[in-house]
């Protein structure tokens, strides 16, 4: 029961990095748009995000219940010490619905269209940040017990290293978005040729993130490095990431886009397994030395129980309808556009 319900948790994880981070991605180069003054994909944006944009948060939603019901020692002590992160994170995740909801379905167009794109584009930088901060203080030793404020529930995450993981989330999502995107301008050819430049632009501003990352590691977080090159299959699923850069090239250069969406997602999918086994067991670390494993966190083996049938009847019963709903939406979002 345990291994099914870290697996899942695990699955509801990568899936909501790879299309909530397209989500958060698409408000990203949207806000790009508007400070460089370059053309408004306000119409590709709704186009592609549009019908499903809500169903991209249930991932995160599950993996919360998950993580709630499964591991509730781990939930408090993350959730107790993360709390002023966690609530940037919910703070922009509703400014960035709500904003996108007044826009796209508001039926008078008048000046607060300008306001709620404005909107939708800080909070998507704001929250894709924040994100990236929680995670790259997960790599740091978490205080074992409660002393002052600021060493309590600020000194986790206030960090250069978890800072310069918020900017290279940014720069993953911003990437992601472009080459989801991109499988998405048949109906708009004219914004191909600019997109397919930004691409570029975005592979360039991963790269310079992610190594701001390793030189924030390397001065100050010293367990990222053992979390990434300490295990074999790790070091192996890195390496394979790095070598798939090659097809993806090629299939930007072909112009097979939706290849090259796929290859992004795996290399994302492989990035997230390779940091997950090497951690594994460990769900939190302290700095009294002491972890807190799966294991340990665990709820009572009733409670697992009931969790691992409602996970049961929930991968057999909602995911074929949540793909179902996005084959609908999608294919009609399609023929709408091509009956206009």
């Amino acid at each position: 029961m345990l291994e099914f319900i870290i697996g899942i948790l695990g699955t509801s994880l990568v899936f909501y990095v790879i299309f909530a981070g397209a989500d958060f991605g698409a408000g990203i180069y949207e806000f790009l748009s508007d400070v460089t003054k370059n053309k408004s994909r306000k119409k590709l944006v709704e186009r592609a995000i549009g019908p499903i944009w809500e169903a991209n948060h249930m991932w995160l939603i599950l993996a919360i219940v998950i993580f709630f019901m499964g591991f509730p020692e781990a939930f408090a002590q993350f959730s107790t010490i993360f709390h002023i992160p966690i609530v940037m994170i919910l703070v922009g995740i509703s400014l960035r619905g709500t904003a996108f909801a007044f826009r796209h379905y508001d039926s008078i167009q008048d000046e607060w269209q300008k306001r709620y794109t404005w909107l939708f584009g800080v909070s998507s930088v704001w929250t894709a940040f924040w994100q990236g901060v929680v995670v790259g203080a997960l790599f740091g030793d978490l205080p074992s017990k409660q002393t002052d404020f600021y060493s309590t529930y600020v000194h986790p995450w206030f960090t250069p290293f978890s800072f310069c993981t918020g900017l290279f989330v940014i720069a993953v999502y911003l990437y992601l978005a472009q080459t989801f995107f991109l499988s998405e301008t048949d109906e708009y050819p004219e914004m191909a040729e600019s997109i397919e430049k930004d691409v570029w632009k975005s592979l360039l501003f991963v790269f310079i993130t992610g190594g701001l990352v390793f030189i924030a590691a390397w001065l100050t977080q010293p367990k990222f490095f053992s979390a990434f090159f300490g295990h074999p299959v790790s070091v192996t699923l890195l390496i394979i990431t790095t070598l798939l850069l090659v097809p993806l090239i090629k299939s930007y250069r072909s112009k097979r886009f939706h290849w090259a969406r796929f290859l992004v997602a795996v290399q994302v999918a492989f990035i997230f397994l390779a940091v997950f086994i090497k951690r594994f067991p460990v769900l939190l670390s302290f700095n009294d030395g002491s972890n807190l494993s799966y294991s340990i966190a665990a709820a009572p083996e009733a409670t697992l129980r009931q969790l691992t049938y409602a996970l049961a009847v929930g991968v057999t019963v909602v995911l074929p309808f949540l793909i179902y709903l996005l084959k609908v939406f999608k294919s009609s979002t399609s023929k709408k556009k091509r009956a206009t």
